[in-house]
């Protein structure tokens, strides 16, 4: 199966060498120099595999891969920097690899490769179903959280409470754990019962933040789905 990467560097000719050597290894590529560039494919599409630069003028390249998780859960993450203990280990704890440049082909493409068939003998991240519900607020209002993993939730509120259309931003706030991330509802439906059930995506593009909403999900006692 033909593999997505994108390509997220200002320098256009280490740009430019790095699609060479995966177009050469038989991925498909796709490159671009800015954040919010990399920001509107990652929006837009759903590659495999993210490659971007540690520094992005005010962001930052775990910022991207935050983003993209947050609708590819299983995006496999390399971000390319100088040599920084500190970034390399903010990329480990997100599941991401830290390469230090210089680098070659020979550095890129056996992790992409190993990094790809890796992602592809894995799971989804689990889901976890909440059984007597967490209780949030969204907006001043109260809602319960359901079903949770890394990179998304699901909510239900009572049958006459409504909280927000699909694709807006919302902020859920876990008093219980003390979390508060930011988010984006993907769906939205009406349950049997009448109340109302929402899927949101994290958005949150703070490492801390995502950190401590990963923690919660860890510490969660759940039933999986």
């Amino acid at each position: 199966m033909l593999r997505t990467v994108l390509i997220v560097d200002p320098n256009a000719q280490s740009r430019t060498r790095t699609v060479v050597w995966l177009q050469q290894a038989g991925f498909e590529t796709d490159a671009v120099s800015t954040f919010s560039d990399a920001r509107r494919r990652l929006t837009e599409e759903t590659p495999d595999v993210l490659i971007t630069e540690a520094h992005l003028g005010e962001f930052h390249g775990l910022h991207l891969v935050i983003l993209g998780r947050g609708r590819n859960s299983g995006l496999v993450a390399v971000i390319l920097g100088n040599p920084d203990p500190v970034l390399a280990e903010d990329a480990r704890r997100h599941e991401a690899a830290y390469l230090a440049r210089p680098v070659t082909s020979d550095d890129v493409v056996p992790l992409v490769t190993e990094l790809v068939e890796e992602s592809s003998r894995r799971r989804r991240w689990p889901r976890k179903r909440i059984a007597d519900g967490i209780q949030v607020t969204v907006n001043e209002s109260v809602a319960r959280l359901v079903d949770l993993s890394y990179g998304g939730l699901r909510l239900e509120t009572s049958e006459n409470t409504f909280l927000q259309r699909r694709h807006a931003p919302m902020r859920i706030e876990v008093p219980d754990f003390g979390v508060s991330i930011d988010t984006s509802v993907i769906w939205m439906n009406r349950s049997p019962s009448g109340s109302m059930l929402y899927g949101a995506a994290l958005a949150e593009m703070d490492p801390q933040k995502t950190g401590a909403w990963r923690q919660l999900v860890d510490q969660v006692e759940a039933a999986f789905l």
